[in-house]
């Protein structure tokens, strides 16, 4: 089945349909008449990477572009793309997602209800590993699909052929089969539908097949035998008989084409979360919010001690401690969701709150060990004016703060967190800060102040140079008649003989007339001081 040519993208990731004269240009080049009533249209569904391309490519030999694809036909993100086959007697619809969450499920269920009212088959491409999960996007494009022919009022049935890729060995596929069967039974029973539509069965719309694609790198006879079984199944064009049909001819196609968008465009596409899905919502935003409050809580804390300008003892261990372990305890909480695309976000948005947290933990505690160092440093300082080995005693001074900032900044930094492992930056503008004030330090107004303060109590008192001296004094007073407080008193110093004279006249007090006695005029009182420096 040679490609006649590259797809052709009539339908944008933006939902704009190409113009209607290029589509018929595809259809008059690259599509041929067939006996049988309406095209022969296979279309493809799944998840981003579950091969829906690589197998339309390799089953049909078309040239779809595959994942990051640089070549000419390569798409890009979102649309639907057609491609011809089988020397132009089939069509291929293959659709890229323009998203996986439930915000773009709308646009993504459009583009499969598209592909499901186009299609005379769908290829709906599972992982091995995703069969009996939860995997939302999965359930979404089932339910786009099932929605689609369900509501479709006189569509024939649809042959819906399931692929798991990567399968293993044979023996396990009755297992698959039925896990497979047991989730489109789960989400045709989850749709909304009319009363007279209530008791409808899967069966009823759907044709079910299964197809099993082992590994291909690692059985690639085994992959090669599989696909070309599967191949064989779409050279017989009778496979798609004529309850499968749409009977979408070959003139009215670009006039059907834009028919079926326009209408599926206008409509508000409401995709239904499975209970599944509901329970995993619930239970993933229930553990990210009781997550955040413990992460929240420390990290307060912490943040209230280094606004205080301490350290938080040992936070380097306990931060990396509360970093793995809030999100060790909220993936496996979260285990049986694992892939929910939510709990991805939810796990990233509590790393991002953790991350942003500790770093900034982190710059504070360094920030406040440099102010401490420094003090401890000036304090230093301080004792080494005046001193001869002042400049040794300093750089000894500098190389013991720089040793206690590292051995004190090990226990801060958290290597687990990116951004907070290292603190070499933060040592190289702590010698910076030590050095530039070792070397303004002699011209501060602080070192004069405390190096006059050393010379004056050099001036002061010599060490180790002991003296003594004795003084002879003489001191008399003279005591005038009288009732008044005039006192005086003048001194003489000769060498180490000492005069003292006074003068006061409160001779006659009352006390002294009431004993009858009067004072002497003049007393005179030797004295001796001795004066010991040591």
């Amino acid at each position: 089945m040679a490609s006649a040519a590259g797809p052709l993208e009539v339908i944008d990731a933006a939902g704009k349909l190409k113009a209607k004269e290029e589509v018929n240009r595809f259809v008059q080049k690259r599509l041929k008449a067939t006996e049988r009533a309406g095209l022969v249209i296979v279309g493809s569904a799944g998840s981003k990477g579950s091969g829906k391309s690589t197998l339309l490519n390799k089953l049909f030999d078309t040239d779809f572009g595959v994942g990051r694809s640089l070549g000419p036909h390569a798409r890009p993100q979102g649309g639907v793309a057609l491609c011809a086959a089988g020397g132009g007697g089939l069509v291929c619809v293959d659709y890229d997602a323009v998203g996986t969450g439930t915000e773009e499920a709308g646009t993504n269920g459009k583009f499969l209800a598209l592909t499901t009212k186009l299609a005379d088959a769908i290829l709906l491409n599972l992982w091995s590993s995703d069969v009996g999960r939860n995997v939302p996007y999965n359930s979404l494009a089932l339910q786009a699909i099932f929605q689609e022919q369900l509501h479709a009022e006189g569509s024939p049935k649809t042959l819906l052929l399931v692929v798991v890729h990567d399968h293993p060995e044979e023996e396990a596929g009755d297992r698959t089969k039925e896990a497979v069967l047991e989730v489109l039974e789960t989400v045709w029973a989850s749709l909304p539908r009319t009363e007279e539509k209530a008791d409808a069965e899967l069966t009823d719309f759907f044709d079910v097949e299964m197809a099993f694609l082992p590994h291909p790198r690692y059985r690639p006879e085994e992959y090669e035998r599989a696909l070309e079984g599967l191949r064989n199944l779409f050279l017989d064009l009778d496979l798609l008989s004529a309850r499968h049909s749409k009977r979408v001819d070959r003139e009215t196609f670009p006039a059907t084409l834009a028919a079926f968008w326009n209408e599926i465009k206008a409509r508000d596409f409401v995709v239904l979360p499975s209970q599944g899905e509901l329970l995993a919502t619930h239970q993933i935003e229930f553990r990210h919010g009781k997550a955040l409050t413990t992460v929240e809580g420390k990290l307060g804390m912490w943040r209230a001690t280094s606004e205080r300008g301490r350290v938080v003892g040992g936070f380097g261990e306990i931060a990396a401690k509360l970093y793995t372990s809030a999100l060790e305890e909220f993936d496996r909480a979260t285990q049986p969701f694992a892939a929910s695309p939510l709990r991805v976000r939810k796990h990233k948005e509590l790393e991002g709150v953790l991350a942003r947290g500790v770093n900034d933990l982190v710059r504070k505690q360094l920030g406040n060990l440099q102010a401490q160092g420094l003090k401890r440093f000036k304090a230093a300082l301080l004792q080494f004016v005046g001193k001869e080995d002042r400049e040794d005693l300093e750089n000894e001074a500098q190389r013991g703060m720089e040793e206690w900032f590292a051995e004190n900044a090990e226990k801060v930094v958290v290597p687990v967190v990116a951004g907070a492992g290292s603190y070499e930056k933060a040592l190289s503008d702590f010698v910076n800060q030590l050095t530039d004030y070792a070397h303004k330090w002699p011209q501060s107004p602080a070192y004069n102040v405390q190096a006059m303060k050393k010379l004056e109590t050099g001036a002061k008192k010599k060490k180790g140079k002991a003296s003594w001296g004795a003084t002879f004094q003489l001191v008399s007073l003279l005591r005038t008649p009288g009732d008044g407080a005039l006192q005086g008193f003048a001194t003489y110093q000769a060498g180490p003989v000492q005069f003292l004279m006074g003068l006061q006249n409160d001779r006659d007090l009352p006390e002294s007339r009431l004993e009858g006695k009067a004072p002497p005029l003049l007393r005179i009182q030797p004295k001796v001081a001795f004066d010991v420096d040591l």
